[in-house]
Formats: C-alpha cells, sequence, structure tokens
C-alpha cells in the first residue's frame, strides 16, 4: 500500500501543493510546488496541473488541504476568491483517496508542531507555560486566526474566522480609521485592517494613493523611508498587535502566540515590532498577564503546508 500524502495550502493569492510521506513520528516532504492562484479558474484545474507534471504514476493514500476560508461539510469556499473546494471532487480526482479538509489556518496551527528555532523570531519570551493553550494568527490576503488547545497527549486545533470579529480602536487615530472605513462599508471587521487589503487602506486613509499595493506601501516605507507609509506600518503592527493580544487573553496563551502568515516577517522592523508589542501588552488590569505570554513571529512561509501534511500523515495512520 502506498503511504504518499498530499498536501495543499491554497490562499487567497497562492496556493502550495505537495508530497510527502510518513518518517518516524514526523515527515518527510518528497517535492512541493507554488502557484499563483490568478493563473488558474480554480484549484481543480491547478490539482491536475500538479498531478499530472508532478504525480502521473504516483498513488496518493490520503491528501489533507487547508483553505482560506470557513469549511461548511465536505465544502469549503474561499472568502478572498470565489473558488468552492470540494473533498468529494477532490477524492474522485485522487482516484478515490480520503480528503480531510481544514481551514487555512487549522493547518497552519498543526504546522507550528513541526517549526523549527530558526523559524520563529521571539519578540517575546513571557513565561512559557507547557500545555497551556496557544494562538496562531497571521495576515496575509485576510487575517487568519486558529487556537491549539492542549488534549492531555497532544494540541488539538480549533479553527475559525476569528477575523472577522469587529475591528475595535485603541487610540483616537485608530477610531477615526474605524470612522472613515464605516462610513464606506458599514461593518468594520478586524480583517479590513490587520491584512494586506488594511495596510492598503490605512496608507489610503492618511493620505496616500488609493488600491496602493501593500508591498509598494513597505518598500516606500522601508527603502524610500517615506514618512506616509512608516506612518501606515506603525497603524497597522498597533492594530495587528492589539488583536493578537485580544485572542491570546481569550484563551490565557501561556503557551505562545505565533504570528503567522505572509505580512508579518516583511513589515516587523525593529520600530514596528516595538509598537506591535506595545499594543499586545497595553490591556489595562490585564498588561501584566499579556507581558507574561510568549509572542513569536513565524518566518517559516511553508507552516501551513507542513501542517496540511501532517494532518494528512496521522489521517493516513489513523
Amino acid at each position: 500500500m502506498s503511504d504518499i500524502v498530499l498536501a495543499a495550502d491554497i490562499g487567497g493569492t497562492k496556493t502550495y501543493i505537495a508530497l510527502a510521506e510518513p518518517c518516524g513520528s514526523g515527515l518527510r516532504m518528497l517535492l512541493v510546488e507554488r502557484y499563483l492562484n490568478d493563473d488558474f479558474r480554480g484549484f481543480d484545474t491547478m490539482l491536475h496541473r500538479f498531478i499530472s507534471e508532478q504525480a502521473p504514476n504516483r498513488t496518493i493514500a490520503y491528501a489533507a488541504c487547508g483553505a482560506a476560508g470557513p469549511r461548511k461539510g465536505e465544502q469549503i469556499w474561499l472568502t478572498n476568491r470565489p473558488w468552492l473546494i470540494d473533498g468529494a471532487a477532490l477524492s474522485a480526482a485522487l482516484s478515490g483517496a480520503p480528503v480531510l479538509l481544514l481551514n487555512d489556518f487549522e493547518a497552519t496551527a498543526h504546522g507550528v508542531e513541526l517549526l523549527e528555532a530558526d523559524d520563529l523570531r521571539t519578540l517575546q519570551h513571557g513565561e512559557a507555560v507547557r500545555g497551556a493553550p496557544q494562538v496562531v494568527i497571521g495576515a496575509g490576503t485576510g487575517l487568519g486566526i486558529a487556537y491549539r488547545i492542549w488534549s492531555g497527549e497532544r494540541y488539538r486545533m480549533v479553527g475559525g474566522e476569528g477575523g472577522h470579529m469587529g475591528f475595535t480602536p485603541i487610540d483616537l487615530r485608530q477610531l477615526e480609521l474605524w470612522r472613515s472605513l464605516y462610513e464606506r462599508q458599514d461593518r468594520v471587521s478586524t480583517e479590513h485592517v490587520v491584512s494586506g487589503a488594511g495596510l492598503s487602506r490605512i496608507y489610503a486613509f492618511l493620505g496616500g494613493a488609493h488600491d496602493t499595493d501593500p508591498a509598494v506601501v513597505s518598500a516606500l516605507a522601508f527603502e524610500r523611508g517615506d514618512e506616509l507609509a512608516l506612518q501606515a506600518l506603525d497603524i497597522f503592527a498597533s492594530c495587528f498587535g492589539a488583536a493578537a493580544g485580544d485572542h491570546a487573553l481569550a484563551v490565557l496563551a501561556y503557551g505562545g502566540v505565533f504570528l503567522a502568515g505572509g505580512i508579518a516577517p516583511k513589515v516587523l522592523q525593529p520600530k514596528q515590532a516595538s509598537q506591535l508589542l506595545a499594543a499586545f501588552n497595553s490591556k489595562g488590569g490585564h498588561s501584566e498577564i499579556a507581558a507574561r505570554i510568549p509572542v513569536h513571529v513565524v518566518l517559516n512561509e511553508q507552516v501551513g503546508l507542513l501542517g496540511a501534511a501532517l494532518a494528512a500523515v496521522r489521517g493516513l495512520a489513523a
């Protein structure tokens, strides 16, 4: 019997697909491909290309796909792209192999288990407690959040759509930001601010050009020292830190908070990291609790793919 598993991390902008196999208590990645979603009509066509080019003679025993949207039964509609990820259709495309669907940050939470020391940048050491709850939160195309809860033997993952909770301003300038966004779209979620598009919105709110790509905002700040772009990054970091701190308090995440996603490693220069931590720890009478919670930036951009692969390997062994 084949012990090859397929894993996918399907984001709003890009997708990773990999083949892996069990290796001791972990896994060994055999190959990884990266695709831009704009090049495909849907994930099914992307998967077909991957199979035809990378695994034409492979038998897939199990598959797990993390996708950026809420799971309903055996389907996930991506939040920021009109794609349907259908477990039954994927299983048929893989000759009947079982397919596990996960929210993308549920998969990322699985992947935290496989991270090495070099995959993390610690912003706050805190006082880590073994087996305590952990929070995985990350900004990219959207804002993903998942929790890791100790079961007595290992961590269990709790996915969700916490990025769509309401945005809570923590100072007067953020209140004006909220007001500006509210006038355009009624309800303002945290994802509207803490995401790639959110960084662009902050930059526009400050007077910059609308629809400026977040990568351009970052380049303007760090390569040209543009004051407006630097202000936008400062606000973004503060909003990110406040949201991460709120979720950390929700479960008393003494096991640590992991800032994943594509944006954090790119925009958290020393000043922004300091502002993120200040907002993370600014919790009134509970600030002392927040300061004891470890905070790490995840540097490995394939953590979600690793998590999906680990979930597939464990599904194969079940």
